[in-house]
This record gives C-alpha cells, sequence and structure tokens, in this order.
C-alpha cells in the first residue's frame, strides 16, 4: 500500500533535526564570536537559542560568523516544527501556540496537494505531484531593514531548503528532483488597502522562503502474478 507524498516528506523535514556543533567559539571585544559547517548554517536565525549555558541571543551576523553576547557553550538540538494544511486551520493552531520556539524556525507544507498516480507498471514513476513549502524564521518586526531579513532569515531558512532538497535528492523514494522555483519573502504577508502588513500567520510575524517543486515518487518492485 503507498503511502502519500506528504508522509514522506514528513519523515524528511523531521530528518532535518540535528546537532548544532560549532566549528569555532572565540571571545573578541566583549562578544563570543562562533562559526559553524556549512550543514549547519540554517540554525543561524534571529533567535534565542538553548544552550548549556542558559538561553543565548544571536545578536548579529558578519562573514557566516555568528555574534553573541555570552559563551554559547553547546548548543542544544533545535527543534524543528513542522507544519502541514491549508492556511486558515494552520494559522489557528500556529496562533495557540505561544512559545516562538514552538513555532520557529517552521515548515510548512501547503495543501491541497494533487498527486498525479501512474498504473502503468512499466513505468519508474508511480505518482508525482507538485508541492508548496515555506520555510520561515521569526524576525524584529520594528528594527529590520530588507537586508536584515535577508540575513536573519531569508539566508539561514535558504540553507534549510537546500538542505531539504540535498536530502530528497539522495532519498530511495524520489525518482528525479530536477528543477525547482524558490521564492523569498522579506516579511511574508500581503499590504491591505491602507498600506500595513497584513501576516499570513496572524501572531506569527516571519520571513522565509517557499520552495515549489514537482516530485516524481519512485514504483516500488512488486511481484504481480497474472491469471
Amino acid at each position: 500500500m503507498s503511502v502519500f507524498i506528504s508522509d514522506i516528506v514528513r519523515v524528511i523535514v523531521e530528518g532535518l533535526q540535528k546537532d548544532l556543533t560549532p566549528l569555532t567559539s572565540v571571545e573578541n571585544n566583549g562578544l563570543w564570536e562562533v562559526t559553524f559547517s556549512e550543514s549547519c548554517l540554517w540554525f543561524a536565525q534571529y533567535n534565542y537559542y538553548q544552550t548549556a549555558n542558559g538561553k543565548v541571543k544571536l545578536e548579529k551576523i558578519e562573514n557566516d560568523v555568528y555574534f553573541f553576547k555570552k559563551d554559547p557553550g553547546a548548543f542544544v538540538t533545535l527543534p524543528i516544527n513542522y507544519y502541514q494544511g491549508r492556511h486558515i486551520p494552520t494559522n489557528i493552531e500556529l496562533s495557540k501556540q505561544k512559545k516562538e520556539e514552538k513555532k520557529f524556525p517552521l515548515v510548512y507544507l501547503h495543501e491541497i496537494i494533487k498527486e498525479r498516480r501512474n498504473r502503468n507498471h512499466n513505468s519508474l514513476i508511480d505518482r508525482e505531484a507538485t508541492l508548496r513549502m515555506f520555510f520561515l524564521s521569526n524576525i524584529n518586526i520594528n528594527d529590520w531593514k530588507t537586508s536584515d531579513h535577508y540575513d536573519y532569515a531569508i539566508d539561514p531558512m535558504n540553507n534549510m531548503l537546500e538542505t531539504f532538497v540535498d536530502e530528497l535528492e539522495s532519498s530511495a523514494n524520489i525518482h528525479d528532483v530536477g528543477e525547482y522555483d524558490v521564492i523569498p519573502y522579506a516579511q511574508f504577508g500581503n499590504l491591505d488597502k491602507e498600506g500595513s502588513i497584513k501576516w499570513i500567520f496572524d501572531n506569527a510575524p516571519c520571513s522565509g522562503v517557499e520552495l515549489i517543486i514537482n516530485l516524481p515518487i519512485r514504483r516500488r518492485k512488486v511481484c504481480r502474478s497474472k491469471n
């Protein structure tokens, strides 16, 4: 029995969660300068991080160096918050979360998803669907310029997106990734008639990137008897 493509995506997203291990961490002029391996860069958001020394805030990012006001010590594994569904119920679900760490970083798989299924058993492709996924981070809505949204939210979330696509390419379930579209959002929302931002998620202002990708699922080899 086949599973939905969304189930395959969920497993891959949950597999992205990993320990955040610094390459270097040194004190310089009152700030701790930390560098990470490229595979960890999507963790570096504008956020408070739970570490061995308590919660530590990321102050700024410059040339892939991350600055903290105190020694972060060992980082605790950061959860990825995965949501799947249509906009309104997802918005309601997010609104019930009071803590930022229960919202971000956020991976949101937008529904409805139409699967095109293939009964040609000689084909390598069992089914395929075009997905819209959003990789989103919390933001400072009062002080950030557009460039800050890119530095602290869009670029890290783009790193997460590319890590996710890497995992798709190595998945035995996916036939071939090929081309895909990426859209950056500095403030994930729409302008109302007065020119003010109306957030897509009411109580979760955010920025990040959208991934639009067609996923062809490999056919599993099944022995079929003919009468």
